[in-house]
């Protein structure tokens, strides 16, 4: 039996057709990335995607979508994409369609995770995975964060919004930001700048701050031109979205309680090097009374 699964973010749709192998295994096969700007639905994409994939149609599909998952309405965050569950099942000839948040998703899958499939930012004692809290977050299109308990065989996933929450601003720089920021957004929340909008977001804001001019680069070039170190507004602006990530982390690590947090998410495998030798462990280290605890927290991302 073949399955389709799916992870629909705000900018790309990646499908792959899942079969069962012997011993319980999964094996995944035909991967493939689609723009979702070049598709009008969901549908559309779906469709397109299996044209190329020969053998007898998946009778199952799993989705992972970028965004609250209440109801049999589904409307993407980040794009303008938007379906019902029950239609679409219907329209693909699926029998039976999972569909859940894409960071529910990531929690699912983190204590099945390989230590080579990780780049440990701070690497202490590894959590008790048959009793424990873990956090994931990542920025990509937007900012996910999920949280997932350990209690024996049993898992319990916290579904979130978290890069939703309002950014709390930790000195003049930026506090500077948010009122940059708040000339153009009614709210300032984390992802307005920890995603990929959101380093476009901080280099304009930093831009204003320093009195300079900025050029019209998007995400990866303002990556490419701070890891080059050819760019000062663009190197400033990576160290920034660092430190800014690290107190996001630390805070979301605290709030779960995790004793490891997993950062996921299209923008950080592009700079791993570097985020090891921000301030991201700083920030995340920075709390107060409970800065030895945070010490002790490891800090991997998944790559």
């Amino acid at each position: 039996m073949s399955g389709l699964v799916a992870d629909i973010g705000g900018t790309n749709a990646r499908f792959a057709i899942v079969e069962d192998v012997a011993g319980a295994q999964l094996a995944l096969s035909h991967a493939r990335s689609l723009k979702v700007a070049e598709h009008a639905t969901l549908a559309v994409a779906m469709e397109r995607y299996l044209e190329d994939v020969e053998g007898a149609r998946p009778s199952h599909a799993a989705l992972a979508v970028a965004c609250p998952v209440v109801g049999d309405r589904v409307r993407l965050t980040n794009n303008a994409w938007q379906f019902s569950q029950a239609e679409l099942a219907d329209l693909m000839g699926f029998e039976r369609l999972l569909v859940m948040n894409d960071f529910v998703a990531q929690a699912r899958a983190l204590p099945y995770l390989k230590d080579h499939q990780l780049a440990h930012i701070r690497q202490v004692p590894e959590p008790d995975l048959t009793s424990d809290t873990l956090a994931v977050l990542g920025p990509g299109t937007g900012l996910g964060v999920a949280g997932l308990h350990l209690d024996g065989e049993r898992h319990t996933v916290f579904t979130s919004e978290g890069g939703h929450m309002a950014f709390a601003a930790l000195d003049d720089v930026e506090y500077e930001i948010v009122k940059a920021l708040g000339k153009r957004y009614e709210r300032v929340s984390y992802e307005r700048l920890l995603s990929g909008q959101g380093l476009r977001n901080l280099y304009e804001a930093l831009a204003q701050v320093m009195g300079v001019e900025c050029e019209p680069y998007d995400p990866t070039d303002i990556t490419s031109h701070a890891l080059a170190n050819d760019d000062s507004l663009s190197r400033s602006t990576l160290e920034r979205f660092c430190a800014i990530l690290g107190s996001f982390a630390g805070d979301v690590a605290l709030m779960l309680r995790a004793r490891h947090v997993y950062l996921t998410g299209g923008i950080l495998p592009r700079f791993i090097d570097f985020l090891k030798n921000s301030d991201f462990r700083a920030r995340f280290e920075a709390k107060g009374r409970f800065a030895d605890l945070m010490r002790r927290t490891p800090v991997s991302v998944i790559v």
